[in-house]
């Protein structure tokens, strides 16, 4: 498959960060994939994603639902504020 070619600073770090949560979450990304100027919009893409079985993909899915831990910058200090270590 051809690479994808943008222009788009911002295509890179959310692709990066995309990939981390999908396999983390027990996915593979299997490709990304780029409308025709025919078919719609070329500033969309659709990846598409293995998981395996079914039962794979329920697990899968509860892990993308749960909620991310906090990073410590914001957990609450003992006032009951924000800390901004």
């Amino acid at each position: 498959m051809p690479s994808i070619q943008t222009n788009s600073d911002a295509w890179k770090p959310y692709t990066e960060a995309e990939f981390e949560t999908i396999t983390g979450s027990g996915g593979k990304i299997t490709g990304y994939y780029v409308l025709t100027e025919f078919a719609a919009a070329t500033s969309e893409a659709f990846a598409t994603i293995d998981v395996g079985t079914v039962a794979k993909n329920e697990v899968y899915r509860a892990k993308l639902a749960a909620p991310l831990p906090l990073r410590p910058w914001e957990m609450e200090d003992s006032s009951g504020g924000i800390s901004l270590q």
